[in-house]
């Protein structure tokens, strides 16, 4: 025990000592895992147990050095705090705080302290000290993975937004491009019917010719029939297939005896068109068109009571 303190004649310090030598309290403090620290009313260190030493890497004697070479700077205000409010009270005061290590670089302390300057026998504040580098270091590594956490969390719901605000815009670029699709189909029955007009309005006036004008009023008929309507039809084909991708694939999965014509008239019938638009755009009666969806709807297997336009706005 003596190798621990300063040496002093004080009979001050005679009596404070003496009384951890009663009971065996000496053994207890010197075998605890903790720093044991006395310290006087002037703020002097005048004992520390093996467990300071342990703990902080020095000696009994350099942990006697002023407390400003010891304790990092940044953490010496708040220590200063703690030891002028264990002083003025009778209150245990806690501060948690980095004392320098003599071999590495420091390690974290927390320190309790109680006022027992008034103590007959003691006449010393009294700290535990307790090394919870390992705490700290578990608290901070906690906070990098919550902060982390939070971090991805924040991003998923970034990538969520983006992914709403994507699906949103496709969403509307696809709406706006069946209303284009719808819009042009529309304008192909309307070329159709005025077509249809013209090869009516031509036929009328082709007994009224001379054979080599009727010859050219066949042939601009016959054109008329072939070529134009042609074209047009593949263009909404294509632009069928690009706004319901796998739909014909789908189709012909299911049901894989669909002819051409009955695969168009169902996208015309998904697109909402009425038998008489479906009629002037595939030059068919609505009569005709009747009944290619009443065989249409025998062939999906579809009972009386089934909606066509439903199911087909199911695949």
């Amino acid at each position: 025990m003596d190798d621990y303190k300063r040496p002093s004649s004080s009979p001050a310090l005679s009596d404070r000592m003496n009384f951890f030598n009663r009971d065996g309290l000496q053994l207890l403090i010197e075998n605890s895992n903790d720093s044991i620290c006395l310290i006087d009313a002037e703020g002097h260190q005048f004992y520390v147990n093996d467990a300071a030493c342990r703990i902080t890497g020095y000696n009994a004697e350099e942990l006697m050095l002023p407390i400003d070479q010891l304790i990092i700077p940044e953490d010496l205000e708040k220590v200063l705090i703690a030891w002028r409010a264990v002083t003025q009270s009778a209150e245990t005061v806690r501060v948690q705080y980095r004392h320098i290590h003599k071999t590495t670089s420091f390690v974290w302390l927390e320190a309790v302290g109680k006022n027992y300057l008034e103590h007959p026998l003691i006449k010393a504040v009294v700290i535990n000290v307790r090394d919870i580098s390992e705490q700290i270091e578990m608290t901070e590594q906690i906070q990098k993975q919550y902060l982390e956490l939070e971090r991805l969390n924040a991003l998923k719901d970034h990538n969520i937004t983006q992914e709403e605000k994507r699906n949103a815009q496709l969403a509307d670029m696809l709406e706006q491009h069946k209303k284009e699709l719808t819009t042009s189909t529309l304008m192909l029955t309307q070329v159709n019917g005025l077509l249809n007009r013209l090869m009516e309005r031509l036929s009328d006036i082709d007994h009224l010719s001379s054979p080599d004008i009727q010859s050219d009023i066949k042939s601009i008929i016959s054109e008329i029939k072939s070529s134009t309507y042609q074209v047009n039809w593949e263009h909404f084909q294509n632009r069928f297939e690009e706004l319901n991708q796998g739909f014909y694939t789908r189709i012909k999965g299911i049901h894989p005896d669909m002819s051409p014509a009955e695969t168009r008239l169902i996208a015309l019938i998904k697109l909402g068109f009425s038998s008489k638009e479906i009629a002037s755009l595939t030059q068919n009666s609505p009569e005709s068109i009747h009944v290619s969806r009443s065989r249409l709807r025998k062939k999906l297997g579809l009972g009386q009571n089934a909606n066509l336009s439903t199911y087909l706005d199911q695949l």
